[in-house]
């Protein structure tokens, strides 16, 4: 399932998270709940006012492995999705996502899905979880991003983020 892939589900889940504070006693839930718990009326399964969407950071998935079993229409219902070749029909023949496929784009092979994904997001910051267990890639532009920014949420972490967290527990 698209979560929980060898290749770093639980990693994804938090960028897919990371527009909400999950650390943050006054959020009413976690993300991880309102993709795992919720129930999915309909098309649009995020309630207006009380569910963040998907980090809006993340302008594309392409999926070129996961596994089925895990309910996962939901990520192809938010997000645009390109699905590598063989992947499209083992996902259509998953009994949990019978629907996917309706929300996603077959494309013939990766390095397709890669050059349109880059296209229609107009964006070279490329996210990877290829098969690096508990870890992910990335494009060039983006590790440069994240280096540029990392002092900055660091700085935000252990002046203002961790103060927070430790008080709403009653840590001082």
């Amino acid at each position: 399932p698209i979560p929980y892939t060898t290749a770093g589900g639980i990693l994804f889940g938090n960028f897919l998270n990371a527009n909400v504070d999950e650390f943050d006693l006054d959020t009413p839930f976690t993300a991880f709940t309102r993709y795992t718990d919720m129930l999915y009326p309909g098309d649009k399964p995020l309630k207006e006012g009380v569910l963040p969407p998907p980090n809006p950071a993340i302008k594309a998935l392409i999926i070129n492995y996961a596994s089925k079993g895990y309910p996962s229409t939901f990520f192809a219902q938010q997000l645009p999705t390109l699905v590598v070749d063989a992947q499209a029909d083992f996902l259509q023949s998953d009994e949990q996502n019978v629907r996917f496929m309706d929300y996603a784009l077959r494309v013939d092979d990766l390095p397709k899905a890669v050059e349109f994904a880059k296209r229609i997001t107009q964006t070279e910051n490329i996210l990877i979880f290829d098969g690096v267990v508990g870890g992910f890639n990335l494009s060039e532009p983006l590790a440069e991003e994240i280096r540029r920014l990392a002092p900055e949420v660091s700085r935000e972490v252990d002046q203002v983020l961790m103060p927070k967290w430790l008080k709403q527990r009653g840590v001082d």
